[in-house]
């Protein structure tokens, strides 16, 4: 625990490294990884040779 802390909690520097990049980790992957899967899910991938393309959503 750390000396002065109001609630009594280990503070974030007693985290093991590892755990912060983990959580850190899965974070990124969520964020990168979920634009995609939507695109994918409304049809708007395609692949043309060895290139991708990915189309605008329509306007309403």
């Amino acid at each position: 625990m750390a000396p002065g802390n109001p609630k009594n909690r280990p503070d974030s520097s007693s985290r093991r490294p590892w755990q912060f990049l983990d959580e850190v980790g899965s974070n990124v992957e969520r964020l990168v990884l979920s634009p995609p899967v939507l695109w994918h899910c409304e049809d708007r991938i395609i692949r043309y040779g060895n290139q991708t393309v990915v189309f605008q959503k329509e306007r309403q």
